[in-house]
């Protein structure tokens, strides 16, 4: 089954993580959709 996404949007949030006594930036990429009904729709993380 398709589905159709008219609006698509792409976003990344940064956050530390403590591994190992030491702190590093990760990136976390999002892909949130809206749906023909007008719904959103988290299409991946």
């Amino acid at each position: 089954m398709n589905t159709l996404y008219p609006i698509v949007y792409f976003d990344v949030i940064r956050v530390k993580i403590r591994e190992d006594g030491r702190i590093y930036n990760k990136a976390i990429y999002l892909i949130l959709a809206i749906n023909l009904e007008g719904q959103k729709e988290i299409l991946g993380i």
